[in-house]
Order: C-alpha cells, then sequence, then structure tokens
C-alpha cells in the first residue's frame, strides 16, 4: 500500500528535514511541500491526498493557519500535526488529529512512528469506504442484523418457558 502525503509547514527548514525523512519511507508518496496555507489548499482540492503534516504555529488575526487549513480537509485525510508546544493538542485531537507531535521533542523514529499509524489506520479502511468490499453502511445493517438474530435465538427460549411471544 503506498499513501499519498503532503506537508505544510511555515518553516521551510522543517519542510526539508520531513522531506529528507520520507525519502525513507517507501509507502509514502510525497506529492506536495508547502509553506504557504492557501496554496497548499488550492493544490488539495486538485489531488486528493491521504496524510497531510501539518505545522501548527501561532498566526496573525486575519490569517488562515495550519488548523483553519485542516477544518477545509475531507474527512478521508488524515492529519499529523507537527508544533512548536503542546498547548494545542486538545485542539488537535478535537479535529481528528491522527498524530501531534511537538518539534522539539522531534525525531526520526517520532516521526516514523507517526506515518506508520497512518498506515494502520488505512489498512482498516477499504477503497471507497467499506469493509471487505461491502460499504460501511451496508456492513452495519449487516451486523447489525446478525447481532439480533442471537439476541432472538437467545431471548426466545427463555420467552417460550415463560409462555410469552416474540
Amino acid at each position: 500500500m503506498e499513501l499519498t502525503c503532503a506537508l505544510l509547514h511555515p518553516d521551510a527548514r522543517m519542510v526539508e528535514k520531513l522531506q529528507e525523512w520520507m525519502k525513507d519511507m517507501p509507502f509514502l508518496r510525497l506529492c506536495g511541500c508547502y509553506t504557504d496555507t492557501l496554496e497548499a489548499l488550492r493544490a488539495y482540492c486538485v489531488s486528493r491526498v491521504d496524510v497531510y503534516v501539518v505545522g501548527i504555529v501561532p498566526v496573525s488575526a486575519g490569517e488562515v493557519g495550519g488548523m483553519d487549513f485542516c477544518r477545509m480537509l475531507s474527512p478521508h485525510t488524515r492529519v499529523i500535526f507537527i508544533a512548536d508546544r503542546e498547548g494545542y493538542a486538545a485542539e488537535c485531537f478535537r479535529l481528528d488529529a491522527l498524530d501531534y507531535l511537538v518539534e522539539k521533542d522531534l525525531r526520526f523514529a517520532t516521526f516514523f512512528q507517526a506515518v506508520n499509524k497512518a498506515m494502520r489506520w488505512f489498512a482498516c479502511q477499504k477503497p471507497g469506504d467499506a469493509i471487505n468490499g461491502q460499504l460501511i453502511g451496508e456492513w452495519f445493517k449487516e451486523q447489525f442484523g446478525r447481532l439480533f438474530s442471537s439476541i432472538k435465538r437467545t431471548v426466545k427460549p427463555l420467552r417460550r418457558d415463560k409462555g410469552m411471544r416474540l
């Protein structure tokens, strides 16, 4: 499995560092590197991205920051946040962050673990949001039907003993 990945971080040096690390990950295909949020958004509207690595830093009023960018992503795209401090973690996880890394503690091993988590997440997903080739809604309906049948088989003998109908 190969995941498409893009980087958005206002610090060009951080983008270069992450690019270098990604070269050692054959299951990632880097499809874009951006330091400007609006440029990244324009590119995102054109191509599908599985994993976005997004840098979070303070932004001036009126600017579009990394968290604003993530609010515009489709539910398919998973996000690994890289922040300059721990203070944004709660908000990032409210945005369904796959992982949250802090720059001062960032090492290749930590980044690799986050990317590996993305691989595991997508391995659990099936194309077209399906489970074993079945649409998720249909899968849940089938599972609910099985569960209900199982409960019914269990309860029916108990009710017969008491003279009740199911």
